[in-house]
C-alpha cells in the first residue's frame, strides 16, 4: 500500500507538498488505496477511541454481538466531534483533488472487528447500476482507526485496482471465487495496516474485506464518505444542537439529518437516516 507521510504544518493546513499529492493520486489512480501516516494528532483519535471502546463494552451487556464488521457508529455529538478527524485538512485536500470542488460528507459511521470476527465476505461498497466502462471516482471513504490495526485484530484485505473492474453493479456487489482468483494471480492482495493518527483513503469501488480479530480487544475504526457532489436530502443522522459544527468548514458541506437529543447512536449499521 503506497503511503505519504504528513508533517505537522501539512496537518495544519492541508497543502500538502507537491510530489506527496502527486503520490497520493497515483495511488488512487492506481491502486485505488492510499494511507496517510500522521495526519492526525494522537489526542482526538485516542479520546474517542477511548469513548467507543467504552461504548462497545456498554453494548455487549444489552445486545447480542453480529459479527458483520459494522459494529456501533460514533457519538454524533459533542464533545466527541473532532474537527481533526471530520474535518481534517489533508484529506479534504485530497478528496476535493479527486472529486472536484463539490465535494461532500455524505456519511460519519464506523466499522467493528469484534473479537472472535471471521473473515468478511469479499465486496465492494460501491458500483455503478450497471456493467460499464471505467469512470471517475465518485466515492471516496476515509478509514480512520482508533486503535492500531494489524494483522492479528482485523486488517483489512483489499486487491488493488480492481475499481477498475466493470463487471460489479449494484445487483450483485460481490466477486465471484473464480474473479478474486483471477485478480489475485496478476495483482496480489494487500493488508491496510495503520496505526492510530494514520488515515487510509479508499475508492469504494475497490474490493475488500475485513480479516479475523484474534485479539481480546475490538478494532473499532471511523468510515467517513465523501461524494462528488451534496445530495438533495439529508445522508446521515446527528444530533440537534451539533448544526454548527457541521457547516463549520468552508471547503467541505455536509449532509446530516438533525434528530431531537438524545440520538439512539447504540445500534449497528452506519448512520442512515432511513434506520428505525
Amino acid at each position: 500500500m503506497l503511503s505519504i507521510t504528513i508533517t505537522p504544518t501539512e496537518r495544519r493546513s492541508g497543502q500538502i507538498a507537491a510530489d506527496k499529492m502527486h503520490t497520493a493520486l497515483h495511488a488512487l489512480a492506481e491502486d485505488g488505496v492510499v494511507a496517510l501516516r500522521g495526519a492526525i494528532d494522537l489526542e482526538p483519535v485516542d479520546k474517542l477511541g477511548a469513548k467507543m471502546l467504552a461504548d462497545l463494552a456498554d453494548y455487549e451487556k444489552e445486545y447480542e454481538i453480529d459479527n458483520n464488521f459494522q459494529g456501533i457508529r460514533p457519538p454524533p455529538f459533542q464533545p466527541w466531534l473532532f474537527p481533526e478527524i471530520i474535518f481534517n485538512e489533508p484529506a479534504i485536500a485530497i478528496s476535493r483533488a479527486i472529486l472536484g470542488d463539490g465535494a461532500t460528507l455524505t456519511s460519519y459511521g464506523a466499522n467493528t472487528a469484534f473479537v472472535g470476527s471471521q473473515n468478511q465476505h469479499i465486496h465492494a461498497d460501491a458500483v455503478p447500476p450497471e456493467p460499464g466502462p471505467y469512470g471517475p471516482c465518485r466515492l471516496l471513504v476515509i478509514n480512520v482507526p482508533l486503535v492500531d490495526m494489524t494483522e492479528e485484530n482485523g486488517a483489512t484485505i483489499y486487491w488493488p485496482g480492481t475499481h477498475h473492474d466493470t463487471r460489479l453493479h449494484s445487483g450483485n456487489r460481490f466477486p465471484t471465487d473464480e474473479m478474486v482468483a483471477a485478480w489475485e494471480a496478476k495483482r496480489p492482495a494487500e493488508r491496510v495496516l495503520a496505526q492510530r493518527g494514520d488515515l487510509v483513503l479508499r475508492d469504494m469501488r475497490v474490493w475488500h474485506g475485513g480479516m479475523p480479530n484474534r485479539t481480546q480487544t475490538h478494532r473499532p475504526m471511523l468510515a467517513l464518505v465523501h461524494r462528488n457532489a451534496k445530495p438533495e436530502q439529508g445522508t446521515f443522522e446527528a444530533e440537534a444542537g451539533s448544526e454548527d459544527f457541521w457547516s463549520s468548514h468552508p471547503l467541505l458541506p455536509t449532509s446530516p439529518v438533525f434528530l431531537p437529543k438524545p440520538i439512539d447512536y447504540l445500534r449497528q449499521g452506519h448512520s442512515r437516516p432511513d434506520r428505525k
